[in-house]
């Protein structure tokens, strides 16, 4: 999704990762408009699980990054994805936050809301469009359905070493 006008987009690191460690995958963005466009990798951090890409094309509508934790327990968020096909793309979940929770001494949001695999990487954000995480996880196993892990958006500037003015 998209984090700025310029072409500057966000999502998870392991959505682009390669088949080894040391690669990352060729990357291409399918637009709303469903044209498809290459796409660099700027920077990523494996380890929080971002990574930052850079595409050709103006947005008029991006999502801001704040360092600003803007959320509370129990706020209405939707998650933004592409469920199982490409032509499920621009799928909108709604769900709630449960909580910030430390998952292996990482901060995350913990969600009770629909996830399912083409959500990684995909916005988390509330009815006023305000950014509140990246989705990025979801349990899974018997007996366990709706919850799911977002990294939270007021940390992506300092996981992924940039700024905006």
């Amino acid at each position: 999704f998209a984090i700025s006008e310029d072409g500057y987009l966000l999502t998870n690191y392991h959505v682009i990762a390669g088949k080894t460690p040391s690669q990352l995958s060729e990357i291409s963005v399918i637009l709303s408009s469903g044209e498809e466009v290459k796409a660099s990798v700027v920077r990523f951090n494996k380890m929080r699980d971002l990574a930052l890409l850079k595409i050709e094309n103006k947005f008029d509508k991006p999502f801001k990054l704040s360092k600003i934790k803007t959320f509370e327990k129990l706020l209405d968020v939707y998650a933004l994805g592409t469920p199982k096909s490409i032509e499920l793309g621009q799928t909108v979940s709604l769900g709630l936050i449960s909580n910030e929770r430390k998952v292996n001494n990482i901060n995350m949001l913990q969600l009770s809301i629909s996830i399912n695999s083409g959500n990684s990487g995909g916005p988390l954000y509330d009815k006023n469009g305000v950014l509140h995480g990246v989705v990025t996880s979801k349990l899974v196993g018997y007996a366990t359905e709706g919850v799911g892990f977002a990294i939270p958006s007021y940390l992506i500037q300092d996981y992924l070493n940039i700024s905006f003015k």
